[in-house]
């Protein structure tokens, strides 16, 4: 690494923790913070320039609100546990939208006097392992079945509530995002992985070309990002 671009590293490094160390609560965090091992000689500047974006990310979220992070929230050790899962997990995520959604598990877990670590390792073990798109995909199912609740046909039920809106999806997954129509029962498929989404297969006839649903897990990570 040359002495310029070292000297650019370190002064955005030194200005991005003075604005962080404005808030007195954070200024305890910083100290158990990862990131001042960033700059460092051993790795290539790019890779430095790419974690600083995300540490950015990460903590502009964290921040963002009206929360207050007492000394006594990020002094415990259940907070500094979720803390330390999340942040690693932000780091390693390439889309802004995941490094948001960690921050937002953690902002919601620092309002809690009684932390569920259990669950929020759950969590957010749940949503570095999907893709954003596959998150995408998993809302946008989500929002057809609130816009065409159960018992508006007779003898309705979670299948044929699908049929009603499942051109609507095939549509988006398509134009939206880009996933041909012969790939997308595959993709369906596979999401029966996550716990989120589970497929009719089986349930009401042999083949269902990877028509399903949204599971109760899907709406209660759904909840906990959007409190």
């Amino acid at each position: 690494m040359n002495e310029i671009t070292k000297k650019n590293l370190e002064n955005v490094s030194e200005n991005l923790t003075k604005s962080y160390l404005e808030n007195l609560a954070f200024r305890a965090l910083m100290q158990f913070n990862p990131f001042t091992a960033i700059i460092d000689l051993s790795i290539s500047s790019k890779y430095s320039e790419i974690l600083i974006s995300r540490n950015t990310k990460f903590f502009t979220e964290l921040q963002s609100g009206d929360i207050e992070y007492s000394h006594d929230v990020i002094e415990s050790n259940d907070f500094l546990h979720c803390f330390f899962i999340s942040y690693n997990a932000a780091m390693r995520a390439k889309k802004d939208e995941k490094i948001s959604m960690f921050a937002k598990i953690l902002k919601r877990e620092s309002k809690n006097h009684n932390i569920d670590t259990d669950e929020f390792e759950e969590v957010t073990q749940i949503i570095e392992d999907i893709s954003y798109r596959e998150f995408l995909i998993l809302s946008k199912i989500y929002d057809l079945e609130k816009q065409n609740p159960l018992g508006e046909e007779p003898e309705d039920n979670d299948f044929i509530r699908s049929l009603r809106f499942w051109t609507l999806l095939e549509n988006y997954m398509s134009e939206t995002l880009n996933i041909p129509i012969v790939e997308q029962e595959a993709i369906l498929v596979r999401l029966a992985r996550t716990g989120l989404y589970i497929t009719f297969r089986g349930l009401y006839m042999t083949d269902t070309a990877g028509i399903g649903k949204t599971t109760k897990l899907f709406e209660r990570i759904i909840y906990i990002l959007n409190q």
